[in-house]
């Protein structure tokens, strides 16, 4: 259903109640069904104390009653609910579990404040036995007190609500069910296994765990594959800009394996290369909703280089920020004066000569590079690059490639790389040259083969 009826997503907001027991998993709804179906073959009343929009509960418990051949009893309230779903035209409302059969739940009469019953109601349960849906209140406890026979009590709810040091520990309830009880209940909240089929089946660009005390815990369980964007009490994002043309883009630096072909064709010092991960989280409305957002995403800590914030108006980069790993701000690109006799020209970059450092490549080489800085670039720093890759098949001239230099060119620095790359098309040369905001400080990193997301 997921793949016919949604397919690929942009966020997932998804609760998180299980992320403490990531081994754990829960019975199905319809392996729950037959377990009470199972327990009705004695003739008694069955009092189930659950929740009353817990639908899917209702209507398993509702199937099993009509299996049995019993009655199954309901308050007006929870009639209500159950006929809005069998009568509904939603296509998730078109399984047969929300479909009523040869006969319909029975409404509980009341009489004043109170429940009554008649003498035909007392003989067809004495007969048939019966399946009542309660609530913890006076009520229902007056009710069931009066009604003859055995009865069976079960609780399919949270064992929570029994236990006196949690905050949602129910009195009524707990008093209810004084005389002992069967539980019966299948968490509806997803295990993380299920939970990590749905994200690779809906490919996010994030994820935002909410219903969860441990939101840190959902990243070291998901955050290898998935950012995870974790926000607390109170906290809110617009993670979608309304604007095509102006939003500010957040991205993640990651190492990877070399992707695509290319290889490392010579070493220096035993440095190595790594694949440039590029995880982009989305567009957001302005460039402080982006810098939150960046505050509070977790995403391969292990392998994380750095983040970048780009600032578009009119479909073009008017600012890019760069952070280190611990978002620190690194450098600030700003359209404009980084050309020849500009006021920007050859701007500062915060690595000084000689300094061993980490340079993000982009196409056609994608990888993250140890590197030795060299300086500013000059307008020689990309001959040899150039006559490496390039000889005269798009430019007769150097001097004619360097006239398509934009602004966003010049602000590079020239750097020498330490691990040379090579593709079937491309070879680094012994100085290559860097856009200034896409150097970040030096670090070695463990790059692991195996699938990071085995729950």
């Amino acid at each position: 259903m997921l793949e016919q009826y949604v397919g690929e997503v942009d966020y997932v907001v998804c609760e998180g109640t299980n992320v403490s027991r990531p081994d754990s998993t829960s019975c199905t709804e319809a392996e729950l069904q037959k377990a009470f179906e199972d327990a009705l073959t004695q003739k008694i009343g069955h009092i189930v104390y659950l929740s009353s929009t817990n639908i899917d509960r209702l209507f398993s418990f509702y199937h099993a009653a009509l299996r049995a051949g019993m009655p199954f009893f309901v308050d007006a309230y929870q009639k209500r609910v159950m006929d809005i779903v069998a009568n509904s035209d939603s296509l998730w409302s078109k399984s047969k579990l929300y479909r009523y059969g040869e006969y319909e739940p029975l409404t509980l009469f009341r009489k004043g404040d109170d429940f009554t019953f008649n003498d035909k109601f007392v003989e067809t349960i004495r007969s048939k036995g019966y399946v009542l849906i309660a609530r913890a209140n006076p009520k229902f406890d007056k009710l069931i007190n009066e009604l003859p026979g055995e009865k069976k009590k079960y609780l399919s709810m949270w064992q929570g609500y029994l236990d006196e040091r949690k905050e949602a520990y129910n009195e009524a309830l707990a008093k209810a069910l004084e005389g002992g009880y069967e539980y019966l209940h299948t968490s509806g909240h997803c295990d993380m296994g299920s939970m990590n089929n749905l994200f690779r089946l809906l490919q996010p660009k994030a994820i935002i765990p909410i219903h969860t005390d441990s939101p840190d815990k959902f990243a070291e369980l998901f955050g290898e594959e998935w950012p995870v964007i974790r926000l607390h009490d109170g906290e809110s994002i617009m993670p979608i800009s309304s604007s095509i043309a102006d939003s500010c883009s957040l991205r993640i630096f990651c190492t990877k394996e070399l992707q695509d072909g290319t290889t490392c064709k010579s070493r220096e010092d035993g440095e190595e290369a790594y694949g440039l991960d590029s995880k982009y989280i989305g567009a957001f409305k302005d460039l402080e909703a982006a810098k939150f957002v960046l505050e509070h995403t977790l995403y391969r800590q292990a392998n994380l280089v750095g983040y970048e914030i780009e600032d578009e108006e009119d479909l073009f980069p008017s600012k890019v920020q760069t952070f280190d790993a611990n978002k620190t701000l690194l450098a600030t690109y700003t359209h404009g004066g980084h050309q020849p006799g500009g006021a920007k020209y050859q701007e500062a970059s915060r690595f000084a000569p000689s300094e061993k450092i980490l340079a993000v490549f982009h196409a056609p080489y994608d990888a993250v590079v140890p590197v030795k800085v060299i300086g500013p670039m000059l307008p020689e720093s990309e001959r040899e690059s150039w006559e490496l890759n390039d000889s005269k098949e798009y430019y007769d001239t150097y001097e004619d490639y360097m006239k398509d230099w934009d602004d966003w060119h010049w602000d590079s620095v020239a750097v020498h790389p330490l691990a040379k790359l090579k593709t079937d098309l491309y070879q680094m040369a012994n100085t290559e040259v860097v856009p200034r905001i896409h150097l970040f400080p030096y670090q070695k990193y463990e790059i692991k083969d195996e699938d990071p997301t085995s729950i």
